[in-house]
């Protein structure tokens, strides 16, 4: 004769089994120890100023004949085609020509610090530095100092709290902000992510800052997927605030394509850059700058 569980054996089971609500009703972040679940946007709508949405109902690996919000899919990765927004390049480009006196900061997560793979120490040649000795080769004249404030493990609502100690008290000219690796494994949505960067974006051109918006770099994890959502946004805001606006994403598969590279060895841990590979970054933005 079979006996009925006591009810709180009962009940221990029907909690177990996830029969209990959720009462949590949050839609823009997520609990810090929360795993975001992969390939999870779905995405369909051509890209428009109006919805910012991402198009994968054409998917190519040809970046050069791509439409603006196409889905692309280098080296099995994918990416978005987003044209770059260079207007205010021209100014920059001015100021170096005629030597006049400038002070730029990188502001970023551990693709700016150089994070080097295996260890908790910097490369030799962090992208910041590299790109600063582009520019003087390109400009004789240039009085130009890169300051690199990279901070591995760094998030969008993280750089909000402390863009004023780490870069309004150095008073740049212009500032880079490369953001957007963390915030995916955050599980930020692209709503959270992009309010952080309009915080950033208008603290600085508050002080009449000039601000150069650039994706993340590509990786090869399932968050990759939830990165190129934020695309999109970062481009928005370049837009709106008057910014430049880099696809890196895009420019550093199309550059691992070009030359042939094995991809594990630019990105041998999936998401940071080997030694010799973070100069990358600083050639496809100096190439960028010299268009």
């Amino acid at each position: 004769m079979t006996q009925s569980l006591p009810f709180y054996l009962l009940l221990l089971w029907l909690t177990a089994c996830g029969s209990t609500p959720n009462t949590n009703n949050s839609t823009d972040t997520v609990a810090q120890n929360a795993v975001p679940a992969p390939d999870t946007m779905t995405v369909s709508k051509k890209l428009t100023d109006e919805n910012m949405q991402t198009n994968e109902t054409n998917l190519t690996n040809d970046t050069t004949t791509c439409q603006e919000g196409d889905t692309l899919i280098i080296q099995e990765v994918k990416t978005l085609c987003l044209k770059n927004s260079l207007q205010k390049l021209t100014k920059l480009k001015l100021a170096l020509q005629k030597g006049e006196a400038l002070k730029m900061v990188c502001f970023g997560n551990s693709i700016t610090n150089g994070y080097k793979v295996g260890s908790y120490g910097v490369v030799a040649n962090p992208y910041p530095y590299v790109l600063e000795r582009l520019l003087k080769k390109k400009y004789p004249k240039a009085k130009l100092k890169i300051v690199k404030e990279g901070h591995n493990g760094w998030r969008s609502d993280q750089a909000v709290k402390e863009v004023d100690t780490l870069v309004l008290a150095k008073k740049p000219d212009w500032v880079t902000l490369m953001f957007g690796i963390n915030d995916a494994y955050a599980g930020w949505t692209p709503k959270f992510f992009g309010q952080k960067m309009e915080s950033l974006v208008k603290q600085l051109k508050a002080q009449d800052i000039e601000v150069i918006i650039f994706t993340p770099t590509p990786f090869t994890t399932a968050y990759n997927q939830k990165a190129i959502a934020y695309l999109p946004i970062l481009k928005a805001l370049a837009k709106q605030y008057d910014c430049v606006f880099i696809n890196l994403h895009q420019a550093i598969l199309a550059r691992i394509q070009k030359d042939k590279l094995e991809l594990d060895k630019v990105l041998p841990d999936e998401v940071h850059f080997g030694d010799e590979y973070y100069q990358l970054i600083a050639e496809e933005i100096f190439r960028v700058f010299d268009q």
